[in-house]
């Protein structure tokens, strides 16, 4: 109290200097004043700002509600008013104007208020204060492709290295060559020989492309913050009980933090789950898994969904009166015994199988490594140095480009999944395809437009309104000799009581699926509807074949042709970026248009209507820097009419080359037109 200035009974005594503070008169307009505590603030080592809040950094010992084992993981938290007034406290000298008993004005110490810590908390503006992104508990990988390695915080970053207490990592190089990223990844893998991985039908490969996407899990956690967007959901599944599932999300934990993994238990309530997420984003908790989907059950739902395709999560944080915007950067993992996947899921996911051959898998003995948690946390240096080591030797080759399959989240696939394919062959994301197998909503439009021409047939008509179908079912007993049995089990899917569907339902589900086409070439069919008189009638249109382009320079054609004009609002998504690239996912070849017109030279390219008023001459615009669409499109227009390009003929970025794995080239599940026309 004597070196703040006088005790509180002694309002006459002036004050003495508080060395090396920063001295805030009270007496002053209130802006002025927090403008000097936030000042102040900037200078405490346990204050960071992260997103909307002020934030600090706590050992959590009790895990937020819906998680469990987060026991002792750096947790990010919101700092509550009462602990900031203290912080205010310590950061600055408060003092107030008094007047002796002279006359004469004095300054003696004061306290902060909760009014002075509640306008601070709520500036959500505060120069100086550092941000702060995460928390890492080993070295990571920097959005620049280096190598985070000194304990502490990285203002450039706003990562803060935070070694478990008695661990001391390796000098990790930065300049690894491809032998010492297969080197590394034959390390990683070498932990997990003794796992079932699930091999594909008549494959005799060594390797399972399940165990690259183990390791693709892996490395993803380890070098989160250089990815510069959302990433995938890791889905380990099983063919039974005890496989190995929970021990490998707990490998991957323990390598990454030195603890198993957080969890919680999976619900398909996505209010709930909205909320476990959200505690997830808020405390800045670096992967979490989704514990036991019901063995059968399905995986999905807007809350998950919300998470995989964005960076921040909107919620109420305690004490708060409004709804907040969090950073989220979680790995989302989920386990589960044959999981079925819901909604648009399976293309937010890897798959990562184990198939047992034993009845009794938690009975098994005989291993490579017998106690293989302890092996992980005793050489745990080791192995993050080896998981960085990949995915750096790529950055210093330049991240040579590899020839895969384009696919949703384009910033993790470019450095996680090419990383991976360089290094040792195998592309981690090879099971996606077996998920979309299990995807009950492409299940479900399948067999849709198997039997909806069955109830069309026999009910003497070209399309049906969802009542009319319905109740032609309805009126159909349902035996085996039923003409509509197997519509009416579709149908009765969609229901959560067993019976037929509201007719409601069933229109809002048809026009879900209304353009997914189903099947290749002569046997591709989508949904298509009419509607007359208010009427929405519904049928299973067929795709006609995507006929060769002509040959390059034939009658002045270039090789690419899309099958009608394309206009501006439908060519692109706005501002879209435009690259070469095989593993590149920003792009997206959407064509929308009117038939106008046949064309002699290509049918499936027709001619603007020669009636109509198209200014003769082209747009010719310089495109900027980086490519745009807008750019390309005005440099190639044959015509502009109100304000939309007119495309009869253009060459794209990748000259026409019409791979299927083209953006560019090949349609998407976009491209049907009303009326089927494609």
């Amino acid at each position: 109290l004597k070196q703040f200035g006088p005790s509180r009974g002694d309002a006459q005594t002036e004050t003495s200097p508080r060395p090396g503070l920063k001295e805030i008169l009270v007496d002053r307009p209130i802006h002025e004043v927090i403008a000097d505590a936030v000042e102040a603030l900037a200078d405490d080592p346990e204050v960071f700002q992260r997103g909307p809040n002020l934030v600090r950094m706590i050992r959590n010992e009790k895990p937020p509600k819906g998680l469990k084992g987060t026991e002792g993981t750096p947790q990010i938290a919101p700092i509550p008013a009462t602990r900031l007034i203290e912080l205010l406290s310590r950061s600055a000298r408060w003092v107030k104007e008094r007047m002796n008993n002279d006359g004469e004005p004095i300054l003696i110490a004061t306290d902060p208020t909760g009014l002075h810590a509640g306008l601070v908390k709520d500036r959500c503006d505060w120069p100086g204060i550092r941000i702060l992104e995460r928390v890492t508990e080993a070295p990571c990988l920097r959005p620049d492709g280096t190598i985070l390695q000194t304990p502490g915080y990285d203002p450039d970053t706003g990562l803060f290295f935070l070694p478990n207490p008695g661990v001391t990592f390796p000098e990790i190089s930065e300049h690894p060559t491809i032998e010492d990223a297969q080197a590394a990844a034959t390390t990683l893998l070498d932990l997990v020989v003794d796992f079932p991985f699930a091999r594909p039908e008549g494959s005799e490969e060594k390797d399972s492309p399940h165990t690259y996407a183990w390791l693709a899990s892996l490395l993803t956690i380890l070098c989160r913050s250089a990815i510069d967007g959302p990433c995938p959901l890791f889905l380990f599944t099983a063919n039974t009980a005890a496989s190995g599932k929970t021990k490998l999300c707990d490998i991957n934990a323990l390598i990454a933090t030195g603890r198993k993994m957080p969890r919680s238990d999976y619900t398909d309530n996505n209010e709930e789950m909205a909320k476990v997420l959200f505690s997830v984003a808020l405390g800045g908790f670096p992967v979490v898994f989704l514990d036991n989907v019901e063995s059968g059950g399905a995986l999905g739902g807007s809350a998950i969904d919300k998470a995989l395709t964005s960076t921040s999560l909107n919620g109420r944080i305690l004490g708060a009166s409004e709804m907040r915007d969090v950073p989220f950067y979680a790995v989302l993992f989920a386990t589960g015994n044959n999981v079925r996947l819901q909604g648009d899921i399976h293309r937010r996911l890897v798959p990562c199988r184990l198939e047992s051959p034993d009845e009794h898998p938690e009975e098994r003995e005989h291993f490579a490594i017998e106690d293989l948690e302890a092996h992980v946390l005793s050489n745990r240096p080791a192995l993050v140095a080896a998981g960085l080591t990949i995915v750096r030797a790529y950055v210093v080759a330049g991240q040579p480009k590899q020839k895969l399959i384009p696919m949703d989240f384009p910033a993790w696939a470019r450095l996680i999944r090419n990383a991976i394919h360089w290094a040792t062959g195998f592309d981690p994301c090879a099971t996606r395809a077996e998920a979309r197998d299990d995807d009950d909503s492409a299940h479900e439009l399948a067999r849709l437009i198997a039997e909806w021409p069955v109830v069309c047939a026999g009910e003497g008509k070209d399309a049906l309104t969802t009542g009319e179908a319905l109740k032609a079912v309805k009126r159909d007993p349902v035996t085996r000799t039923s003409r509509y049995e197997a519509m009416h089990e579709v149908l009765v899917g969609m229901s959560r009581n067993d019976d037929l569907p509201p007719s409601k339902t069933l229109g809002r589900r048809l026009g879900k699926h209304r353009g997914k086409v189903v099947g290749e070439g002569s046997d591709a069919r989508t949904f298509a509807r009419t509607i007359k008189d208010g009427m929405t009638r519904w049928f299973v249109q067929p795709i006609p074949p995507r006929q060769a382009p002509p040959p390059s320079g034939s009658s002045g054609l270039s090789g690419f042709a899309p099958g009608y004009p394309v206009t501006k609002t439908d060519f692109f998504s706005p501002k879209t970026t435009v690259g070469g690239g095989d593993e590149e996912g920003e792009k997206k070849s959407v064509f929308r248009g009117e038939w106008l017109g046949a064309n002699p030279l290509n049918p499936l390219n027709p001619l603007p209507d020669p009636d109509s008023s198209i200014p003769a001459e082209r747009v010719t615009d310089a495109p900027a820097e980086p490519e745009t669409a807008d750019a390309v499109l005005d440099d190639t227009a044959d015509a502009v009419v109100d304000g939309s390009w007119v495309v009869t003929s253009a060459e794209p970025p990748c000259g026409g080359c019409w791979r299927m794995d083209c953006p560019w080239c090949t349609p998407t599940d976009d491209d049907t037109l009303e009326g089927g026309a494609r």
